[in-house]
């Protein structure tokens, strides 16, 4: 939890405290994430069950092909030993003939253990090629299952669209009507960090282990302040709105709104071409942008705005109803509205967490949180 208590133009260097989330799950994502994994499991175990079938099947291919070879070579052996040869063979008399007769037996013998041993090793051959052929199948279903699991995911995000906000709750009262209560969206910590430099507006945003903020009279930049190293670094948005009061949310005072969500990590903010609302997806490793999307929706008729898998909402001016939605990875608008709050007093902040999918608000001074109910959560 991060939280800031001042005007958005006061100077930063506040005390900053982290309050330890509960993760939350829905049913059909813990199913989806269990049925991937029991799958995965029994994969593994049936591969190694089939990597041990066939040791023991190559251990027996090489135990029979030894013992071929010891027939041939015996019957060999025995021919030359026991058939006589040149005048010998002349001179033999018919008392001799059992003794070719018992030879003959002997080869016999030794082409029939052969002919068995051949049958064998065609036999051990077949069992390796049906236990390929299992393999492969086995490898099949691994895949049409992947394949079914990312359609029900792609299933899932489809139909990840907030359909309402449920059980709002205090968490805290503020002293001040202006600030940003937070919390690290991909991390746990308890840490108190003074930030280096001043910051404009309620648009900050803490996500793994970054506090990523608008800079105060600084033209186009957004800041990022790593907690471990303290370094700071800099991202200039080109075309951006700023300056002369022509705020992105006038509501809060923000020119730059930052965000976290399933997805990663976005920035909104106002084009200087139209002052229609711009985001722009960033890369948190290089903390560049990657891409660059123009709802086309006027600045002028936005409160507040928040990203939520991948899809952005914009309050009306009042910020008592969410009146327009637009999907971010598909590029296009989607029709969803809901009610916020009722009219009342000043709304500086709107952050979602996707830890524990609430959406937390700061409102005439009071900091709350709503549950987050998606449309795939029915």
């Amino acid at each position: 939890m991060l939280r800031s208590v001042v005007d958005p133009q006061k100077r930063g260097g506040e005390v900053v405290t982290m309050w330890i989330p509960t993760p939350s799950m829905t049913l059909p994502q813990r199913m989806v994430l269990y049925g991937t994994c029991v799958v995965a499991l029994m994969n593994s175990i049936g591969l190694l069950v089939l990597l041990v079938q066939q040791n023991q099947q190559c251990a027996r291919l090489e135990q029979t092909e030894a013992r071929l070879m010891e027939v041939e070579q015996s019957s060999v052996v025995e021919f030359l030993q026991e058939v006589p040869r040149g005048a010998a063979g002349l001179r033999a008399s018919v008392g001799e003939q059992p003794q070719y007769q018992y030879q003959y037996s002997r080869n016999k013998r030794s082409k029939e253990e052969e002919k068995e041993l051949q049958q064998e090793l065609q036999e051990i051959r077949q069992e390796e090629g049906k236990e390929i052929s299992e393999q492969e199948a086995s490898q099949e279903v691994g895949e049409e299952t992947e394949k079914r699991t990312k359609h029900e995911k792609h299933k899932q995000r489809h139909n990840c669209l907030i359909k309402s906000l449920i059980n709002p709750r205090n968490v805290t009262k503020m002293k001040t009507t202006f600030g940003t209560w937070m919390k690290d969206t991909c991390r746990n910590s308890s840490d108190t960090i003074d930030v280096i430099k001043y910051y404009q507006g309620c648009g900050h945003i803490v996500h793994n282990g970054f506090f990523y903020y608008h800079a105060a009279a600084s033209c186009l930049c957004v800041h990022r302040f790593d907690f471990s190293t303290k370094r700071l670094q800099t991202l200039t948005i080109e075309n951006s709105l700023y300056n002369n009061l022509a705020y992105l949310l006038p509501n809060s005072k923000t020119y730059f709104k930052l965000a976290a969500d399933e997805n990663g990590l976005w920035l909104i903010f106002a084009s200087n071409v139209d002052e229609s609302i711009m985001v722009a997806q960033l890369d948190q490793k290089t903390f560049s942008v990657t891409s660059y999307v123009n709802t086309t929706y006027p600045r002028i008729k936005a409160g507040n705005a928040f990203i939520a898998c991948g899809v952005l909402y914009v309050t009306d001016t009042k910020d008592t109803r969410v009146t327009f939605a637009f999907d971010l990875l598909k590029g296009k608008p989607v029709n969803v509205t809901f009610d916020l709050r009722s009219a009342g007093e000043v709304l500086a902040m709107l952050s979602y967490s996707p830890k524990d999918r609430h959406l937390y608000v700061w409102d005439h001074s009071y900091v709350r949180l709503y549950v987050v109910h998606f449309i795939s959560d029915e």
